[in-house]
């Protein structure tokens, strides 16, 4: 984390000192007794400048560790220990469903209508 804020911070002193750099130049501001080395009016020396700020602001691509990141759905508290909501109809992923002898069992309409004209509960098969 230090290290980060140290890369933005010496991006904000680069960016800082070009801006003075060139606003001076521009301005044609000249301080007395002041010069600085030859080397700082040179393309490559603005070159590296901007390589290194481009680097100081870049974001720092790190490994996502497995504690904070889950590319699973989290599943509820109460669904976690199945035997707590058995015989209990729940929705999960737009259906009904129910836990029934252990098995998941949703609700289909489609398969197998009953006398009533309703759906019946059908084995989960996800």
């Amino acid at each position: 984390m230090w290290a980060n804020i140290g890369r933005r911070l010496l991006g904000l002193a680069i960016a800082g000192f070009t801006i003075a750099y060139f606003g001076a130049k521009y301005f044609e501001y000249d301080i007395p007794n002041f010069d600085l080395p030859s080397w700082v009016h040179s393309p490559a020396f603005w070159g590296g400048m901007a390589v290194l700020a481009i680097w100081s602001w870049l974001p720092v691509l790190q490994p996502v560790q497995p504690v904070n990141a889950s590319l699973a759905q989290e599943m509820p508290r109460q669904f976690q220990q199945p035997e707590r909501i058995e015989n209990q109809p729940f929705e999960m992923n737009g259906q009904w469903c129910i836990i029934w002898n252990g098995q998941y069992m949703i609700w289909s309409e489609d398969v197998g209508m009953t006398a009533e004209g309703e759906g019946q509960w059908v084995p989960y098969r996800g």
